[in-house]
């Protein structure tokens, strides 16, 4: 007789056996007694065995055609109560259990293999010129390893970049809770370190990758780049970097507005103690992305921004250290043959400076050239006829604001302490708003006391709320016409500058083998974020431009006659917007700066995202107030000092100080 352990090989071959068959083959394996057993209760196959509760039952039933195979399996007593002989069993048990696994594992192995022909099925109809998603390749990779042992799981590329993702934002205690219970979808922390080594993730503090960003320029088929720069706050420390022999965390000294790398190097403990005692500290980081724009080519290769730079700051900069840094960084990408576009940044007022010397907008630096050797101009092809345009037509690069910021920073203005906002003898006030707070229901507006006043000056739910239709129209109500406008202004903001669902040209992103990553808590987790840069704007012409124009001069025509601004207009005859447009431009012509390389160190430039306290007024509208409008005025304290401004943007009060040498892209 063979032995049980030797049945692994027949698993497939038994379910097939049925009657004699069936009960010989247990007779060779199992035994002849529980081949009996099995065979008088008519159990003539593995399907029937398995449905049965317990085999053992009927030994306990007095009848004669049992008694014979009772006293070989069992022991009888007295009473005839029989006890089933403990290695028969065994046995059978052992051989139910093997039969219950490997009808389990092939259940399984069967649902794998629909979905892995599920999967070939989509992969083999999708076009050569199309990607899988990340998705499909993920479930593929698994479902493959399921096939595999343990030790010979293969994974994917994208799927290594999605583990260590994941590794790195959950931490290791939950990548390993994850992993072990999905055997063969993810690769273990040994295979991440190597993957993470290879493809060279690690930063050094100040250093600039602009080889590496070449390399991955060339790999997704891209030329042109957009770059971004923002700081974000981080728990001051000071750590030892043993690859570089440095020490991390104090804040590096500028050179041309540039991070100097490895500055606190040193073997002296003296030299230590001296940095940790006069040495500032980061208290912030400030990352450098560039942003690929993808060309026609390079339409199927998913935009990802990269990590150019990152190093710890205090903030302590200046806009010519600023417009220094993007001068290097515009030279340096010319040097590798990258075309880059432009610069983002957020509305600080330094940067806002150094944006406004970079386009040449009111305010010229004679010592700083940013055209002369430039073989990259960009030509802006704008028509004569279009006197509401008033930046330069030819730049070395754009600027750009960040919209989320520039939304914040409007609605901060409205809640400051210092500024008094009128329009026309209409108040702009944050009283309104607590005026409809306290006396209407919520259900009205969804007004909350931490919307009209928000601990954090970044949160940008609250211009959201307090731009709702709702309540605009409870300020309708109230004859609160200024705020009204105002936030009415603030909400064609955020359509236009903020939600990507307003977009001239509203079309899908078709990325593909994309991995997501987790929404930060100041954005609303319902709008879209889907990347625009796919979009084919070839359809836009000129004549659409100019009607949308018309429309929005049209619809700020129809708020400034809420505020009776038309009347006034007229009575200067400025009602025509070409008109206006040429008044503005010879008013801000006459504000315009010109920087004479003045050094002054005291230049006050403090980052605050709701500067701008001197508001200079060029038109004296005093003699056409309207006395009638009525002001309702709540006192509340609340609003503190943190909605203060705190710095100037008014560049007629404080010209640009530069200390530069004559600059070229030579």
């Amino acid at each position: 007789m063979a032995n049980i352990e030797d049945l692994s090989q027949f698993l497939d071959i038994i379910p097939s056996l049925s009657d004699d068959a069936f009960y010989d083959f247990v007779k060779e394996f199992i035994g002849v007694d529980e081949s009996d057993i099995l065979k008088i209760q008519k159990i003539k196959n593995v399907r029937i065995l398995l449905r049965v509760p317990d085999v053992f039952s009927f030994f306990t039933i007095n009848n004669k055609e049992i008694n014979s195979l009772k006293e070989r399996a069992c022991f009888v007593d007295e009473d005839m109560k029989a006890v089933v002989k403990t290695g028969i069993r065994s046995n059978i048990e052992l051989f139910i259990e093997l039969l219950k696994k490997h009808e389990e594992s092939k259940k399984v192995q069967e649902k794998n293999d629909h979905m892995y022909n599920f999967t070939n099925f989509n992969t083999q109809n999708i076009e050569p010129s199309e990607l899988k998603s990340f998705a499909q390749v993920f479930i593929d990779n698994y479902l493959k390893n399921t096939k595999r042992p343990s030790n010979n799981y293969k994974f994917d590329e994208i799927v290594n970049k999605f583990a260590s993702a994941l590794h790195i934002l959950s931490g290791h205690h939950a990548y390993a809770f994850v992993r072990n219970n999905l055997p063969g979808a993810l690769p273990s922390v040994v295979t991440l370190n190597t993957f993470n080594e290879n493809i060279n993730l690690g930063l050094r503090e100040c250093e600039f990758r602009f080889d590496s960003l070449k390399n991955h320029l060339v790999a997704i088929d891209a030329n042109y780049i957009f770059s971004s720069e923002d700081t974000t706050s981080v728990i001051q420390s000071i750590y030892y970097d043993s690859k570089d022999d440095c020490f991390i965390g104090f804040c590096s000294p500028l050179m041309n507005g540039l991070p100097l790398m490895n500055t606190f190097k040193t073997d002296n403990y003296h030299e230590l103690e001296n940095w940790f005692q006069h040495t500032n500290r980061s208290s912030l980081i400030n990352t450098h992305l560039i942003e690929p724009i993808p060309t026609n080519n390079s339409s199927h290769a998913h935009s990802r921004p990269y990590i150019l730079s990152a190093y710890g700051t205090d903030d302590v900069v200046t806009a010519t250290d600023i417009l220094r840094r993007w001068m290097f960084l515009f030279n340096e990408c010319k040097e590798r043959d990258i075309r880059l576009v432009g610069f983002s940044s957020d509305c600080a007022p330094k940067y806002l400076k150094a944006m406004r010397l970079a386009l040449g907008f009111f305010t010229r630096a004679p010592n700083i050239d940013l055209i002369t050797g430039n073989d990259n101009i960009l030509n802006i092809g704008i028509p004569s006829t279009w006197r509401f345009f008033y930046m330069r037509k030819i730049q070395s690069f754009l600027v750009m604001q960040d919209g989320t910021h520039l939304v914040t920073k409007v609605r901060n203005r409205l809640l400051s302490n210092i500024a008094n906002l009128c329009i026309n003898g209409h108040d702009i006030s944050v009283s309104y708003l607590f005026h409809i707070l306290e006396n209407y229901s919520k259900i009205e507006h969804n007004l909350i006391k931490s919307d009209i006043v928000p601990h954090d000056r970044q949160n940008y739910t609250s211009c959201l709320k307090i731009t709702s239709d709702d309540v605009l129209n409870l300020l309708k109500q109230i004859n609160a016409k200024g705020t009204y406008i105002y936030l009415y202004l603030l909400k064609l903001l955020i359509l236009t500058y903020v939600k990507s669902n307003t977009s001239i040209q509203n079309q899908s992103n078709n990325t593909t083998c994309k991995i997501r990553f987790p929404i930060h808590h100041k954005h609303q987790p319902n709008e879209s974020s889907e990347s625009m840069n796919n979009q084919n704007l070839s359809t836009l012409t000129l004549h659409d431009i100019e009607k949308i124009i018309i429309n929005a001069y049209h619809e700020a025509e129809l708020m400034m006659g809420q505020l009776n601004l038309i009347e006034l207009l007229k009575k200067h005859n400025l009602n025509d917007m070409n008109k206006l447009s040429s008044f503005v431009f010879e008013q801000l012509s006459k504000n315009s700066t010109i920087d004479y390389s003045v050094v002054n160190n005291n230049d006050d430039e403090v980052d605050s995202d709701d500067a701008d306290n001197n508001i200079n007024n060029n038109y004296d509208t005093t003699n056409y107030n309207n006395n009638n409008n009525k002001h309702i005025v709540v006192d509340h304290p609340e609003i503190d000092s943190e909605f203060d401004e705190d710095s100037s943007d008014d560049d007629g009060q404080n010209p640009y100080h530069l200390k530069v040498s004559k600059q070229t892209f030579q």
